[in-house]
């Protein structure tokens, strides 16, 4: 007697439901799924949605149901109603019914709820079973089947859920990426052809999502964003191609699977507050507060944490505030502030998303004292304040307070002060005003440092009745700059030409941009230029490299081919702040010019799509992630088992699978760094009969989050540069590794930049690093062994391309006498 060979099944989530067979009474709901399908105008307060059918085997009527909707009400007989009135504009309601049996077993159905418009042949209250699906895997191919007929090309009835299938944004391809297989099961006997349609298919974003038609292979054509769009949900068809066949229509979703690719955003920049010079310790004077576009319902990477990493001036206390790392409240810290010292702090504040853990940004808190009547500030006439410093594009309320003179006649004689020069009586005039008799100067409207960036006033102090004058005092105002102009490229489109054969690294076009802000003592015009975008994507979609600080682009890939592609289009973007604020963008057009080239060819094999799972998982475990199922499952009870790597082999126990219901599920969290990925064997058998499926390999990825910092490979790195060491001479390099995944992810692409130069003379800039390389180079002219023997630079090395997770080094440059 010869048994035949089924095929292994594998159901992504997938419940099936309904046997035909008369089988001995089983307490529970007649099917897994209830389908009810109104009208939206019928969904009223105390409108009958239909009934749901419990077999308790013991003649029981009157069941105690319960529902997850808080807008439903069930009665003992199974009887839905609406509790309130509900209008289904956002699609179909979903929720759980459970009831228990006479053993005290809970058993739970889904319920659906449709709106959809009706023929007059059609009952409104009708209760609808779809059709069952479920994934197979014959040979080689991951495949989204539709159910399995029974006689006559009719169609058995089941109900049926699909579970979402996860993409994790960001992908590097390449694309197309193939996602799924769709098979008819009347595919064994004819043709058939399948359609896609819905979100990302023909409706927009179209395009996204395409499918063969007569493979039925559903592809990714591009990278997604999650924070764009986190989900896509699309419907399948399938019909006979020379046969007037017509399957159900199939609903499938698409879930973008987040990266933390987005770092927080501060809701302003500066902040600017006030505290009192006898506030108490702990008191919370003013808070900041940062967004982050990630995924904050299943990760942790929207999980911002605050921190304070400097304060100017370092007086009384260096630490004299304290920041709630997840209010952003500030605080006092410590007791000593006084306004006639230090009237004004200034506090550099991170966000840090993944609990501080992750990608960063910085803000500045702008804190200033308030006086609590204990000394007026006090100015004699034979000394010169310091420069007042004033923040550009300020929001008042003005006028605003900057600075009181008082004469040390005071109070004996009664002062009648004046001020005069730029912003007061001369061009732009009425910017500053004083008042007569308190001596406060104020600032009448905004200041735009682009237009002028200080200004010099005079002030004068008479006594009010003429018989005393006080020697005249300069005041310098300078306008602080804020980050609020964008890069303006020199030209728009650049036009460059690349030979065919032009070696990789190569640079052969530069492309520029300036920026109005202060370059001198901020970061808001240091540019960074990257490319975005490259058509055509072929033969790789990145082509070419761009030096982030000097502009100039290289081949990076090799395929360079006249022929096929005389002509590339990139959309360049140059950023101030380093590539972290404000940014622009131009076209590049690059001709490829003629060389000897013969591109390659390969063709490729039919792999199985592994299954994806993301690192570091919250859970809850055991987690489902697919379900194994032979197709004699139909008509014999099937018991499974897995073998391989995480069950029965080390690290054992990861995975297990359900002995009669085929699925496997993952029991803990998982560490890409550890193990990448788990090759498993499913296997099925017959309980009562003699059936052995062939076994079935299972392999599950570990999908990499960006969960490891760069490391680099010491603390302290020692250099030494010849004081008449030339601009641009390389003299030492550090580096780092990280041990994120290098091939598909830019989480371990690592970008050095040093951060602080002690002692910052001649210049704070002396020294440059190659973000890429981690080469240090001389920047500025004026080493002098002499007076500045030894720099200490702090370097960081970043990963995502200078986006992501960072860590910090020290480089110790010891300055030598030129060799004679």
């Amino acid at each position: 007697m010869s048994v035949r060979l089924g095929t292994l099944f594998v159901i992504f989530k997938i419940l099936s439901y309904g046997l035909a067979e008369e089988s001995p009474c089983t307490p529970g709901f007649k099917s897994n799924l209830l389908v009810f399908k109104v009208h939206k105008d019928h969904l009223h307060r105390g409108e009958r949605l239909g009934r749901v059918v419990f077999n308790t085997c013991d003649g029981r009527t009157g069941i105690d149901f319960q529902s997850t909707d808080q807008e439903i009400d069930l009665n003992r007989d199974g009887t839905l109603m609406m509790r309130r009135s509900v209008t289904l504009h956002e699609g179909p309601k979903e929720f759980l019914v459970s009831a228990c049996d006479s053993s005290g077993k809970k058993h739970t159905v889904s319920v659906r709820v449709e709106c959809v418009h009706y023929h007059k042949d059609h009952d409104v209250n009708t209760l609808m079973n779809s059709t069952s699906v479920q994934v197979e895997s014959p040979s080689d191919d991951l495949v989204l089947t539709f159910p399995k007929s029974t006689s006559c090309l009719k169609r058995a009835k089941r109900g049926w859920i699909v579970p979402p299938i996860s993409v994790s944004e960001n992908s590097k391809g390449p694309f197309p990426m193939r996602l799924v297989k769709i098979k008819s099961d009347y595919a064994s006997e004819i043709r058939m052809a399948y359609k896609i349609t819905g979100e990302g298919a023909d409706l927009e974003p179209k395009g996204i999502f395409q499918i063969d038609r007569l493979s039925g292979w559903i592809s990714v054509t591009q990278q997604l964003d999650r924070e764009t769009k986190a989900f896509y949900k699309m419907v399948v068809h399938a019909n006979g191609v020379d046969i007037d066949i017509l399957e159900k229509p199939m609903v499938i979703i698409i879930t973008v699977t987040d990266q933390n690719d987005n770092k927080p955003v501060f809701t302003q920049n500066p902040f600017n507050g006030n505290v009192p010079e006898t506030a108490k310790n702990g008191e919370v004077f003013m808070t900041i507060t940062a967004t982050d576009a990630d995924d904050k319902e299943n990760t942790d990477y929207a999980d911002i944490s605050y921190a304070i990493i400097s304060q100017d001036p370092p007086s009384p206390k260096p630490n004299m505030f304290a920041i709630n790392p997840v209010s952003g409240g500030i605080s006092v810290l410590e007791k000593g502030l006084d306004r006639e010292q230090w009237f004004r702090y200034t506090l550099v504040i991170t966000a840090t998303d993944m609990n501080g853990e992750g990608g960063s940004t910085t803000a500045t808190a702008v804190i200033s004292v308030t006086d609590s009547n204990d000394n007026a500030p006090q100015f004699d006439r034979d000394w010169i304040i310091p420069p007042i410093s004033v923040l550009e594009n300020s929001k008042g309320p003005f006028p605003m307070r900057l600075v009181q003179l008082k004469s040390d006649h005071s109070p004996e004689t009664q002062m009648a002060y004046m001020i005069t020069g730029e912003g007061a009586d001369q061009d732009p005039m009425g910017i500053f005003q004083i008042n007569r008799l308190s001596g406060w100067i104020s600032v009448t409207q905004p200041l735009d440092r682009e237009k002028k960036k200080s200004y010099k006033l005079i002030a004068h102090a008479n006594s009010v009745d003429g018989r005393s004058a006080k020697k005249t005092m300069k005041i310098i105002v300078n306008v602080i700059d804020q980050n609020d102009n964008k890069p303006v490229f020199t030209q728009n489109p650049f036009n460059g030409s690349v030979p065919e054969a032009v070696g990789k690294g190569e640079v052969f076009m530069m492309v520029t941009a300036t920026d109005a802000d202060d370059k001198d003592n901020t970061d808001n015009a240091d540019i960074r230029y990257a490319i975005i975008s490259q058509d055509p994507p072929s033969p790789k979609p990145n082509m070419f490299a761009i030096n982030p600080v000097s502009g100039g682009i290289s081949v990076l890939e090799t395929g360079l081919d006249r022929e096929q592609w005389s002509r590339y289009t990139l959309i360049i973007t140059a950023a101030d702040m380093n590539g972290e604020g404000l940014s622009t963008t131009a076209t590049v057009v690059i001709t490829v010019s003629e060389g000897n080239g013969i591109a390659l060819q390969f063709e490729r094999g039919w792999i199985i799509p592994p299954i994806n799972v993301a690192e570091n998982s919250k859970g809850p475990f055991p987690m489902r992630l697919v379900q194994i199922r032979s197709d004699f499952a139909s008509e014999h009870q099937i018991a499974y088992k897995i073998t391989g790597e995480g069950a029965d082999l080390e690290p054992k126990g990861i995975f297990l699978i359900e002995r009669l219901s085929g699925w496997v599920s993952v029991t803990q969290k998982l560490d890409r760094e550890t193990k990448a990925s788990y090759k498993l064997v499913a296997h099925a058998t017959g309980v009562d009969v003699n059936i052995v499926e062939k076994p079935m390999d299972v392999v599950v990825n570990v999908i990499d989050q960006n969960d490891n910092k760069p490391v680099f490979t010491q603390s302290i790195f020692s250099g030494s540069v010849p004081k008449a060491l030339e601009k641009g001479e390389v003299f030492m390099t550090v580096t780092a590794t990280d041990a994120d995944d290098k091939e598909n992810t830019d989480n371990a692409d690592i970008s050095y930049a040093i951060i602080s130069q002690d002692p910052p003379s001649p210049k704070p800039n002396m020294f440059a690093i190659n973000p890429v390389s981690g080469g240090i180079s001389v920047l500025e002219t004026g080493i002098d062994r002499e007076q500045w023997s030894r720099y200490t630079l702090v370097i960081t090395a970043t990963d995502m391309n200078g986006e992501g997770l960072s860590t910090t080094a020290t480089a110790v440059i010891t300055v030598t006498d030129p060799a004679v």
